[in-house]
């Protein structure tokens, strides 16, 4: 049988929200009145909105993706020896910068536009991925933690983008948060039925 390591093997890696999406994925007049039913009185509302931001890290966690608009960054202790996996990248907007920090501790940057570097673009199930250029290799960095930095964007451009089954399935867990409010039932899924499928994709590939 063929052992295929995965990218970040002996690779320290964490990934940072710089910035977060500026608008909630649904709407809170839509919620209270369709999904929750509740009476438009003001008094819930904070916590309408703390369930739907909620619930929409919790999908995006599990998916893999990234809903509405985010500035990301992937922080690497050193480059790995082949690709660079973007997590939660799809859909990817833009790579913000590239930074490094180089053998000497001086910091560098690969060029953005045009890449020093080869992006392959996620699909409908597959994240972003970065590859040195033909015939080159990721330059050598200092030995120390955060020493690669790529920032990037990522997500759909408006609410209508986004599939219906990942809105919907948004919606069931705001409903559930918001009936609940406590832990009180055990040893069921929190992830809805309508984005389970996609957690198969995203781990495979």
């Amino acid at each position: 049988m063929m052992y295929c390591s995965p990218w970040d093997e002996d690779v320290t890696w964490n990934r940072r929200v710089i910035t977060a999406a500026s608008e909630l994925v649904l709407v809170l007049a839509y919620v209270k009145r369709a999904v929750l039913r509740v009476v438009d009185d003001g008094l819930n509302d904070d916590k309408i909105m703390g369930d739907i931001r909620a619930a929409t890290e919790a999908a995006e966690e599990f998916m893999d993706r990234t809903l509405a608009p985010t500035t990301l960054a992937l922080v690497m202790d050193r480059f790995p020896y082949g690709g660079i996996r973007l997590p939660r990248s799809s859909p990817l907007i833009s790579i913000v910068s590239f930074d490094y920090v180089d053998e000497n501790g001086a910091d560098q940057s690969l060029a953005v536009s045009p890449a020093d570097y080869t992006l392959v673009e996620g699909g409908p199930i597959s994240p972003s991925w970065l590859y040195p250029l033909p015939d080159a290799s990721w330059p050598s960095t200092r030995y120390q933690q955060n020493a690669v930095t790529i920032t990037y964007q990522a997500g759909y451009a408006t609410n209508a983008e986004i599939p219906p089954r990942f809105l919907t399935g948004i919606e069931l867990m705001v409903a559930e948060l918001y009936k609940q409010r406590s832990m009180s039932v055990s040893g069921t899924s929190t992830i809805p039925a309508t984005i389970q499928p996609e957690r198969f994709w995203t781990r495979v590939i």
